[in-house]
């Protein structure tokens, strides 16, 4: 766009002249680079004006005048010209002699002090901020003394006297007072410069600006009515007539420090070494270094990049690795008014091994002279340079040569804008020593591995300094074991800590087996490390550090204590079980009636407290079979899992009685078996508690669980049978008594032409004779009743061929169960068992002992034993009979699950959909300020759908409608993954937000169902719709666990 265009007024041979026409589009050309890039043209309207905002700069008019009325200006911006209008003018006489790189100047200058205005308004930026923009914008360097320019000025144009800010013609007349004169007079109006002699000077300035040098002797300076500088060299001088409203200035060269205080009346500038100016009647009170000083060179002009002489550049270093010291060697450095200023450090930057670049972030620095500064680096620089010059001389190890590189601003003078210096700086580097190792500590209770040494090096990148695949822990019996945890980063130059995985800290137990320096065996620990154990070392030196190293380990628990991860909040707390053998806590009358039955217990029982965090009612335990009951065998003869060996899982209480704790889905406590490593036979004990809750010993809803279990297992062949009343009995034919675990599988293989709610209900032995009465009772079976699934209507459904509409439960020998559906509803709809949305459903049992069972509207599924024990699928499913959930609290740290998502969309509004932590089955979620907020409390959506709970490997989930997608997932979690769905109505355009939990909706309906095990459905309309749950179905294929 153009940025300005030429007034009607405009001369048209002055405006079409070449050089006027070659300035005028290269400063729009100029002004559209830097405004493509806004992140710097706004940092540059920062800088000059001290704020930003979008500008139009298109409209501002060019009017040329001749010399007389612009009052020899060269250029001047009116912000309200005689018409009202803003208005840029040139000098028509000047014009005709620039050439077009001194146009351009003028007209960004005369832009610069436009912007002023449209930013700041009549808040006038101090000095010439128009001299200044159009330096910066040019890249060329800013004159020191615009820094202080008085640039406001009037012009009687069309008989009217309007306001402006202008540009002057510099002139460059001076005068130098020859041998014996000792008074300079300047006369007019023009900007002349004196200098005086050795002499005691006298120099009085006219009503120009001028600039006033005295020269060696003890001179008197008066600089008349203009904007004057008077410069401080040898000889103590004074200025009579100092004046802030003039604009005047002190030049002061660059590399000079100033002092200022107070004398009687006057104001006393001095430089050590060099001279004084003292400011007669001026108070050092009012002293602003920012408008009074205009820093310069040694003859007083502007000190400028471009001028002889004067560069600011850096040229070597040299960096002693033993005491941090980095000394830097330049010219022209500047120094700055203060203390520890001189040298931004931050703007420096180390090239070094590899090619590997650091900026410093030690303190500013004072500058030794004007060509050198001393750096003593902190700690974190010394530690990031010891991988960078880790070889003495001038080149790393690699043979990258070293250089330090200057950014721009790097020598922080006054208003001083120091070039960037990148290249050609050589670092010569001495004192480099060898990283060495001395000793270590191991906890083995965090299961940290904290590191001792000296001369240890960072290396370029995270999680890379110390390579722990190269570190040997020796104990045990003399016994070695290497390493596999990941590479760490160091915490300072003598220490890095190591948190083990699993598989170390495992290994370890044996090794690292007693408290203190030896093992138990007697054998003194030790740390070795391989050569490139330090990766930032020089790498053609063998750093290998293998003997001497001692380590001391502590919290090494006792044989009987037992280190278990429970789930606390999103977080795994470890906590301290004690494990006793069964002998010694059961009772021998107890043991020998479980044998009597042919039960065989553990041969250990575990004992836990534990304090549940406010608000946190339930959580679960997992535990190691082969840890708890190592006694205990699952397979049969041939190795595999053996169909008649039935699991069972124990509740001692205070007086050491036994009851049954295998898991209850009323109750929602008690144990299920998993098989995680997908052999068949059990490995994990999952046991789900609720404070207060069967299993909790002391009984109390008190924030504490006090547990006390042991397992066990039985050979059974429970069978079922049916009753008259409908219900399914599942028993053993010769003990039906003894609650073991079974394990079934459900399967739907029809649909109805409407959406079914499948469930069951539960009974116990002791139960069966008022079965009758139970079955009648709608609020009985509102209580009781569990969800098995939902099944789809038979059309209308997209579906994913990885779909499958099965689920795995867990009954109990002895148990009796009879099977319901409702129809387009939920149980809880329902006020009459006779409404015809609810049906009992019919069974058969099959010959294989399996049981197919049916209903109305051609809904039908199968449900047959299973032989091996629920695989990780089961596992993350155990809870969605509560609500459509992932559970992931078996897993800790270093556990990876993985797999394949599928979704598929029947819909006609657009949903995003994903998954948010929950601390429980429940459904509560942790807020910001850490407090849990339960489904249906106020700020629960808020909570749920912070970044810190939303599972970012499932979320952002959408797809076309009658789409079908599958994507892969990778997840480390250690909670309850729960969906929700963002669902726009594309007839209102209103956008609900739903969960799994009744609560937390807006129509207080769930609008997730389970329609397998972790096979959810959507319902996307508000109010339920037609409860279908199949606007969006989202299924998950889970790979083996793995471990890191």
């Amino acid at each position: 766009m153009a940025l300005f265009c030429l007034d009607e007024t405009t001369s048209f041979a002055a405006a079409l002249s070449e050089e006027f026409i070659a300035a005028r589009h290269a400063t729009d050309k100029l002004l559209l680079r830097w405004q493509n890039n806004p992140a710097e043209w706004n940092q540059l309207l920062q800088k000059v004006f001290g704020r930003s905002a979008p500008l139009d700069l298109s409209g501002i008019t060019i009017e040329i005048l001749n010399g007389q009325a612009m009052a020899g200006l060269s250029g001047a911006y009116a912000p309200v010209a005689p018409d009202g209008n803003e208005r840029i003018y040139i000098n028509q006489d000047w014009l005709a002699t620039a050439n077009a790189d001194a146009i351009q100047a003028v007209l960004l200058e005369e832009l610069g002090h436009a912007i002023d205005h449209r930013l700041n308004q009549d808040n006038d930026t101090t000095g010439d901020e128009g001299a200044i923009f159009s330096a910066l914008v040019q890249n060329r360097a800013v004159d020191l003394q615009e820094l202080n320019q008085n640039d406001h000025s009037e012009l009687y144009i069309s008989g009217q006297r309007i306001k402006i800010e202008a540009s002057s013609i510099t002139s460059s007349v001076s005068y130098i007072a020859s041998d014996g004169v000792v008074k300079i007079t300047l006369t007019g109006s023009d900007h002349i410069d004196a200098t005086g002699n050795a002499l005691d000077n006298t120099l009085i300035g006219n009503s120009g600006s001028n600039l006033l040098i005295g020269g060696d002797g003890n001179d008197t300076l008066t600089g008349g009515t203009g904007a004057d500088q008077f410069q401080l060299g040898g000889g103590d001088d004074q200025v009579t007539d100092f004046s802030i409203p003039s604009g005047d200035t002190v030049g002061i060269e660059v590399w000079q420090n100033y002092v200022i205080s107070q004398v009687g009346d006057d104001a006393l500038i001095t430089v050590a070494s060099v001279g004084s100016i003292r400011l007669k009647n001026f108070n050092s009170g009012d002293w602003d270094e920012d408008q009074y000083i205009s820093r310069t060179d040694a003859s007083g002009n502007p000190f400028n990049f471009g001028g002889a002489g004067a560069t600011t550049i850096l040229t070597s270093a040299t960096y002693n690795a033993s005491s941090g010291t980095l000394a830097v060697t330049g010219a022209d450095l500047i120094a700055n008014s203060g203390t520890d200023n001189d040298i931004d450090v931050s703007k420096l930057t180390i090239t070094g091994e590899g090619s590997n670049t650091y900026t410093l972030t030690s303190g500013d620095v004072e500058l030794t002279s004007a060509s050198t500064f001393s750096i003593t680096l902190n700690a974190s620089d010394e530690l990031q340079l010891a991988s960078l010059l880790n070889n003495n001389g001038t080149s790393s190890s690699d043979g990258t040569t070293y250089n330090i590189a200057a950014a721009l601003n790097w020598n922080r003078a006054i208003h001083f804008l120091s070039p960037a210096d990148l290249t050609g700086n050589a670092i010569t580097v001495s004192n480099v020593a060898t990283p060495t190792l001395s000793s270590a500590t191991y906890n083995n209770s965090t299961g940290v591995l904290a590191l001792t040494g000296s001369n240890l090096p960072a290396y370029p990148g995270s999680s890379n300094d110390i390579d722990v695949s190269k570190l040997t822990i020796t104990g045990g019996s003399g016994s070695t074991y290497t390493l596999t945890t990941g590479d760490v980063e160091l915490t300072s130059a003598t220490a890095a800590s190591i948190t083990l995985n699993s598989t170390d800290q495992s290994n370890l137990d044996s090794l690292l087996n007693k408290n203190g320096t030896a093992s138990s065996q007697g054998t003194t620990y030790n740390i070795a490390a391989a050569d490139d154990w330090a990766p930032g070392a020089d790498s053609s030196t063998d750093i290998a550090d293998l003997t001497g190293n001692a380590i001391t380990v502590s919290n090494v628990v006792a044989t009987e204590d037992l280190l278990l991860y429970i789930q606390s909040k999103l977080k795994k707390t470890q906590v301290t079980a004690s494990l006793t053998l069964a002998a010694d806590t059961l009772s021998q009358s107890i043991r020998s009636n479980l044998n009597s039955k042919g039960i065989s217990p553990a041969s250990k029982v575990l004992e836990l407290t534990h304090s549940l965090p406010e608000k946190q009612t339930e959580t679960n335990l997992n535990l190691n079979l082969a840890t708890v009951a190592p006694n205990l065998n699952l397979a049969g003869s041939n190795g595999k899992r053996s169909a008649a060996k039935k699991f069972l899982y124990y509740n001692i209480d205070d007086q050491g009685a036994l009851s049954y704790f295998l898991y209850n889905p009323i109750t929602r406590t008690g144990a299920r078996l998993f098989d995680t490593d997908g052999d068949g036979l059990g490995d994990l004990i999952s046991i789900a508690y609720r404070d207060g809750n069967t299993g909790d010993n002391d009984a109390q809803t008190n924030g504490s669980l006090s547990l006390k279990t042991t397992a066990a297992t039985i050979d059974l062949n429970p069978v079922f049978s049916g009753q008259d009343n409908g219900l399914l009995t599942l028993a053993d034919p010769t003990d039906s008594t003894t609650a073991a675990a079974v394990n079934f599988k459900a399967t739907l293989t029809s649909n109805g032409k409407n959406s079914h709610s499948i469930g069951y209900i539960i009974l116990s032995a002791e139960e069966a004779a008022e079965a009758d009465t139970i079955l009648k009772d709608l609020d009985q079976l509102k209580q009781r009743a569990v969800t098995l699934f939902s099944s789809l209507e038979a059309s209308d459904v997209t579906l994913h061929d990885a779909f499958r509409f099965s689920r795995l439960l867990q009954l109990l020998n002895g148990q009796s169960i009879r099977f319901f559906s409702t129809a387009d509803s939920r149980l809880s709809d329902l006020t009459s068992l006779s409404d015809q949305r609810f049906s009992w459903l019919d069974h058969t049992i099959n010959t294989d002992g399996s049981l197919a069972i049916s209903g109305n509207n051609n809904i039908a599924f199968s449900l047959s034993q299973q032989v091996t024990d629920p695989g990780l699928a089961a596992l993350i499913a155990q809870h969605q009979h509560i609500a459509a959930s992932l559970d992931f609290t078996a897993f800790t740290e270093g556990q990876t699950v993985s797999g394949t998502l599928y979704t598929a969309r029947e819909a006609s509004f657009d949903s995003v959909t994903g998954f948010y932590r929950a601390v429980d089955s429940q459904g509560n979620v942790v807020a910001a300020d850490g407090s849990l907020i339960a489904p249906g409390e106020d700020g629960y959506t808020k909570a749920a759908l912070l970044d810190s709970n939303r599972v970012t490997a499932l979320d952002n989930l959408s797809l076309p409608d009658n789409q079908t997608k599958e994507t892969s997932f990778s997840l480390t979690e250690f909670c309850f993954l729960a969906p929700y769905a963002k669902v726009t109505n594309t007839e209102t355009n209103q956008t609900n937000t739903f969960f799994a939990y009744a609560a937390a909706n807006p129509d207080q309906l769930p609008h997730f169902q389970a329609l397998g095990d972790n096979l959810f459905g959507l319902e996307d309309t508000l109010l339920g719709g037609d409860l279908d749950y199949d606007d969006l179905i989202i299924g998950f294929s889970f790979n083996p666990l793995t471990e890191a």
